[in-house]
């Protein structure tokens, strides 16, 4: 783990976060296409999450995400769109 001035920490490797911390909420600053699998790998670990902008340029991987997510009960969100699954609390529009 890297730490910047203020005491924050980030990572740069998602997986070594995943194993050593149980962060309240993730923040997914990642280039644009790359959002899917760091994504899903967030949801799948159990994280609620924050993902920049665009979320995904596919509308099945976008599915995908909401889908694992409500399963799973977790908060989700886009800078574009905020989403929590359906039986858990709102979800934005589409």
């Amino acid at each position: 783990m890297e730490e910047v001035s203020f005491g924050a920490g980030y990572y740069l490797d998602i997986q070594e976060m995943l194993d050593r911390e149980r962060p309240d909420l993730v923040s997914l600053c990642l280039p644009n296409l790359g959002h899917f699998g760091p994504t899903l790998q967030v949801i799948e670990a159990g994280f609620p999450l924050l993902v920049e902008k665009p979320l995904v340029f596919d509308l099945g991987e976008a599915e995908t995400l909401l889908n694992e997510a409500s399963r799973r009960c977790l908060f989700f969100a886009s800078t574009s769109t905020t989403a929590t699954p359906g039986p858990c609390g709102w979800r934005g529009k589409r």
